[in-house]
């Protein structure tokens, strides 16, 4: 008859309505600032790859050897790719006089008699390129190449975006480490208050000489799938706020890959699960290392 008592209580088993609210809440918090933080990086990468070398050639270079420039920049590591494409723009002097007059409403070929301007390449640089010192030297090494007369690029753009990018790492980095360790807090306190009624039951099994590792092994394998369950339903919870964001603000996710999800989902997981166990181990360390009089109080 003692084995059906509803009323007997069972060693690991406690209220966990509200460990799973707060490890969800806590992993969601988590997973969205780390979805931030990819999108963050995807931006990083946008606009340093958006950084751009002007390259003005000489007037009297032939066709062939324009062509054969275009082939050895092309094969050149220091230039961005799209979709495995390298990123260089060819704009004849023609052009560019017509994008001038375009803008300007000043036909400055009329007034001149002759087309001053020289044709270009423009080149994207590479996002682990795009620093002072690299972006010098291929500066310097472009310069050398047959046919180039002159090359330019904004300097005080690259050194204000790496500028700005270091800044908001060490922000973002620093955040991270409060927002781990507050979760870490959340959990473990949680879990230690949800523990508290089992801390006499914890005590009985000490007083008959149960180890403490076959004491803690129901709390810490309840805390680590009550860890699984809330990163589901965290994941869960991002995944629509992911497609909330696809179907109404699709700019803003535009760069959040498929895998990148995953690897996001599956983290969230893992944290659940270990945040769990870590926190349920600490708090059930704690009660085992309690005196008598403790317990009452």
């Amino acid at each position: 008859m003692m084995g059906n008592n509803p009323f007997k209580i069972r060693l690991g088993s406690y209220p966990s309505g509200t460990v799973l609210f707060s490890i969800t809440l806590a992993l969601f918090v988590t997973g969205l600032f780390g979805l931030l933080l990819n999108l963050g990086m995807n931006v990083r990468q946008h606009i340093k790859e958006n950084i751009q070398i002007q390259i003005y050639l000489q007037r009297a270079i032939n066709d062939s050897d324009r062509a054969q420039l275009g082939v050895a920049l092309i094969k050149k590591d220091y230039i961005a790719k799209v979709e495995g494409k390298p990123v260089i723009n060819f704009i004849s002097k023609e052009q560019e006089g017509k994008r001038f007059i375009a803008e300007t409403g000043e036909n400055f070929i009329e007034f001149l008699g002759t087309n001053p301007l020289r044709d270009s390449y423009r080149i994207n640089i590479a996002e682990d390129y795009a620093e002072g010192a690299k972006m010098a030297a291929i500066a310097a090494e472009i310069r050398s190449l047959p046919g180039v007369f002159e090359v330019s690029y904004y300097e005080p753009l690259v050194e204000s975006v790496n500028q700005n990018m270091a800044t908001m790492g060490l922000i973002v980095f620093t955040f991270a480490c409060v927002l781990l360790t507050a979760c870490v807090v959340l959990i473990n306190n949680t879990i230690k208050l949800a523990l508290f009624s089992q801390r006499f039951l914890i005590r009985s099994m000490q007083l008959v000489g149960a180890k403490p590792l076959f004491i803690q092994m129901p709390f810490l394998k309840r805390a680590g799938v009550q860890g699984f369950i809330s990163g589901i339903f965290a994941s869960a919870f991002l995944m629509v706020l992911i497609q909330y964001c696809r179907m109404n603000y699709p700019d803003l996710v535009s760069g959040l890959s498929f895998f990148s999800q995953v690897i996001l989902y599956f983290s969230i997981c893992t944290s659940g699960v270990l945040l769990g166990l870590l926190s349920a181990m600490l708090a059930v360390r704690s009660f085992l290392s309690l005196s008598l009089d403790q317990l009452y109080q």
